[in-house]
Parts: structure tokens; sequence; C-alpha cells
């Protein structure tokens, strides 16, 4: 059953226009006011753009068929992007169409009378655009199931808001430690703030789903410590393995990630999963 819209929606997106006038949305907490037409370091002022929208048959199993909803700007900056041109700040506030929650909340109608299971906020991130999604979901159908498919480099401001909005957490963890978290994607306090978060997201009682991306040459550093953290912090907790690892955006210029992740290292992951009796799904 879908999280109904809270009843303090309308606090809720006050809350979120603060945070935004002096930006604490992610944990990069740039500060700037964004409300006034200053840019974060998402490359992000107050509005939200669309770059896609589909029904998606490409996500797990259970989540699927899904309204994929591809939103610019993100707080991260890997070097693999797959989606490396929506997150540049050149890019971010021309790309798309700017988020009209009455109007596209009729395109949210539109793909579940198509057979849409869920509505899937991702990017770019989702955490960036907070304050559009709110408007948005205080404007779509009340059974509107709500898929939050995350770096989970949020704010701690921000996981409150999120309490009893958010039906599915797809999270990513990617990284195993702070070194390769600010070597590959320019991040601080990656896994003190991502662990966190994916204990608050189980605890909030949503269903939880974490995603790790089998990298090249990443198995001792950040696979295994990844599924460390899972089995001692996430108990019955999923994990859904992305595999083939493929060197995307400014990968190919990177020593070590310009090469394709091995079927040999995809099993690697898959056999430490199993040891630490974490459920594997597709």
């Amino acid at each position: 059953m879908a999280a109904m819209v809270p009843a303090d929606i309308d606090a809720r997106i006050a809350r979120a226009r603060a945070c935004m006038r002096a930006c604490t949305l992610c944990e990069r907490r740039c500060g700037v006011d964004r409300m006034a037409g200053e840019i974060g370091d998402c490359g992000l002022g107050p509005e939200a753009r669309v770059v896609h929208e589909l029904l998606h048959f490409g996500e797990e199993l259970e989540l699927i068929p899904s309204h994929a909803v591809y939103l610019t700007g993100c707080s991260f900056r890997c070097i693999f992007c797959m989606t490396g041109e929506m997150v540049q700040k050149r890019n971010v506030r021309r790309l798309g169409t700017v988020l009209e929650p009455r109007r596209f909340a009729e395109r949210v109608r539109q793909r579940q009378r198509e057979g849409a299971t869920n509505l899937n906020l991702l990017g770019g991130e989702p955490s960036v655009n907070l304050l559009a999604i709110l408007e948005l979901l205080r404007e779509c159908p009340a059974e509107t199931r709500v898929v939050w498919n995350s770096n989970m480099y949020y704010s701690a401001e921000q996981a409150e808001l999120l309490d009893g909005v958010v039906d599915v957490y797809l999270g990513d963890w990617k990284f195993g430690n702070d070194a390769c978290a600010r070597r590959l994607a320019g991040l601080q306090r990656y896994t003190e703030v991502v662990q966190h978060n994916f204990v608050r997201a189980r605890d909030s009682g949503a269903r939880t789903i974490v995603r790790h991306l089998v990298m090249p040459g990443h198995i001792e550093c950040c696979t295994e410590p990844v599924l460390q953290r899972m089995r001692e912090q996430l108990p019955g907790v999923p994990l859904s393995l992305l595999d083939p690892y493929v060197p995307l955006f400014r990968a190919p210029r990177v020593p070590g990630m310009d090469r394709q992740s091995s079927p040999e290292e995809a099993q690697r992951a898959r056999v430490l999963a199993e040891r630490y009796k974490i459920e594997v799904i597709r």
C-alpha cells in the first residue's frame, strides 16, 4: 500500500523552502540562497527541471513497470556518471523543462493509467530537487507509490521531511570507504552520511533496497566493506548488484577506472553477498 500524502505536506514544503534559503538539502551544505536565484553546488536554483520521463521496465523486478522521472542536478561528481551531461553546472538549468507540479501531476496520472506501479524519482539526484518534488506530490493521486532513487547523501533535515512520504528507498551505496568517495566523486564524510540515511530509511518502515555498482578493482576496498556494513547495520535489507561497470563520462581518462568490470568481479561480489547472508535481488 502506498504511503498517503502526509497531512502536514504544506508545512514540509515550507520547511524545504526554508532549507533552500541557505541550502542544506544535501551534505555538501553549500549554504547559498537558492530561493533568491543563487546557484548551489548541485547547479540548481529554485526550480527543478525534468529531462526525461517514461514508463520504465529496466528497474528491479518488484518495481516494474515504473514511471521514471529524470531530474537535473546532483550532489555527486562521479567520474563515471552515466548521466554526466545532466549534472554539469553549465547544463543543469538549460536541459529539459521546468517541473510544474499541477501540470506534471497529470502526466503521473496518465502513466498510472498505462500501468505504472510507482513514481520513480531519479536524475541526477532527487534530494537536490526536494521542494519541487513535495509540491508535485501534493498534487498527485493519494495512491501514488513513491520510489526515492537516490545516492543517499542528503542531510538530516531532508531525511526528516521524507519520513512518511517515501514508500521505497532505492539507494546507491557506491563506495566502501571515504578515500574512494573523495577520489571518484568529490565527497566528504561519505560513509557516515550514507550509512546513517540507510538505517533511517529502513527504520521508517519503507521498503529499502541497497544498490551497489561493482567497480573494477574495488572489490576489497568498496564492495566487501559495503556488504560488511549491510550485515551489521541493515540485516534483512536486500542487495541489487549493478554490473557491469562501464567507463563513461570522465572515467576513460582515469587509470584503473578506464575498463569495464569483469564477469569474475561480478561473481566475486555475489560470493561475498552469499557469505554475508545478504539476499541479492534482480
